[in-house]
């Protein structure tokens, strides 16, 4: 199905939408009734359509893989499809672009996810269902950013035993990454029970797990560069903790809240439903305890491949840096 979806989109591509006249109906009318609404295209305004038809049909084809259901595949073979996408994008960077020689393919990839992001905000729709789909968006875009950053810590390795570990620290961090955004969203609805901003509030902080993986991903580049960095972090066995703690009494504090004012506004049903998500919350922390110790081990691992001066344990603590982020995050009620 993935092939299917990317030859099909290759083939619109090919069509030369290039004129501004090209309407958000007119792109979806192209496509096969059964993945209209799993495309970009739908979910954008007619505005960011017509602005740049090219441009979001090359997108469409990262967010209807990023957003199916077989996401992610291994790590290995989502580095290898996204470094294929990242060569499309610098092709279409090289195509309209006049200053591209002394940029690298990773910059030129950037610079076409940053327009994309531009052309989703263009309408401006603070609704939200137009947050949901803008933070939605935003966040397949940074996921292609991560293997970006994937691939370039990749070209750090010196052995075929760290790369492989490397490897090994993505295909865990998706499993975590999952329960953590389950942690975040279970904590905005225990919040916000029933309300709309339950959304918003999930959506965008999915975009705060991924983003502080990319932060962390920068400084381990860093530090393999002997360049400059900033020395975040505490032990990895501490930040494990810090965010297992906070996770557990945030999930306690907030349902207490909640549930005294639900006492007197809803029913036993509304209830059981709302006791139900308190639980798989609370399993979903338990679920991501022994990841994170794995987590631990691999990240001790790598660090004492990548590094043999007084640099050593940087990377535990730039990665522990990601879990703290992640325990502020889980603290914060909006």
């Amino acid at each position: 199905m993935r092939n299917f979806i990317l030859l099909a989109i290759t083939a619109f591509s090919l069509l030369g939408c290039k004129n501004s006249k090209v309407t958000k109906e007119e792109l979806l009318a192209r496509m096969n009734d059964s993945i209209q609404s799993e495309s970009l295209i739908f979910w954008t305004s007619d505005t960011a359509c017509s602005s740049n038809p090219e441009l979001m049909l090359l997108l469409d084809t990262l967010y209807q893989h990023v957003r199916a259901e077989e996401f992610p595949l291994s790590s290995k073979e989502e580095e290898k499809w996204m470094k294929a996408y990242r060569l499309r994008l610098c092709s279409y960077y090289d195509s309209h672009e006049k200053d591209f020689e002394n940029m690298t393919e990773y910059e030129k990839a950037s610079y076409i996810l940053d327009e994309g992001t531009r052309l989703v905000e263009l309408d401006g729709d603070d609704s939200t269902m137009g947050m949901i789909v803008k933070n939605s968006t935003i966040y397949t875009f940074d996921v292609m950013r991560e293997y970006c950053l994937l691939s370039r810590v990749l070209g750090k390795c010196n052995s075929v035993e760290t790369l492989e570990l490397f490897y090994k620290e993505h295909d865990l961090y998706t499993q975590m990454s999952k329960l953590m955004a389950s942690i975040a969203v279970g904590l905005a609805r225990i919040n916000f029970w029933s309300g709309s901003i339950v959304g918003p509030i999930s959506t965008e902080r999915n975009l705060g797990i991924i983003k502080s993986r990319l932060d962390m991903y920068k400084t381990i580049l860093d530090i393999t560069s002997k360049d400059s960095w900033e020395s975040t972090g505490v032990f990895i066995e501490n930040a494990q903790q810090l965010l297992l703690d906070c996770s557990v009494k945030a999930v306690e504090d907030y349902s207490s809240d909640m549930r005294e004012y639900m006492n007197d506004e809803e029913n036993e049903e509304e209830l059981e439903r709302y006791d139900e998500t308190v639980n798989d919350t609370k399993e979903a922390v338990e679920e991501l305890r022994p990841l994170l110790k794995e987590w631990g081990i691999l990240w001790n691992n790598i660090d004492e491949d990548m590094t043999h001066d007084g640099n050593r344990h940087e990377m535990e603590r730039a990665a522990s840096n990601m879990l703290v982020k992640w325990a502020s995050m889980v603290c914060s009620r909006w």
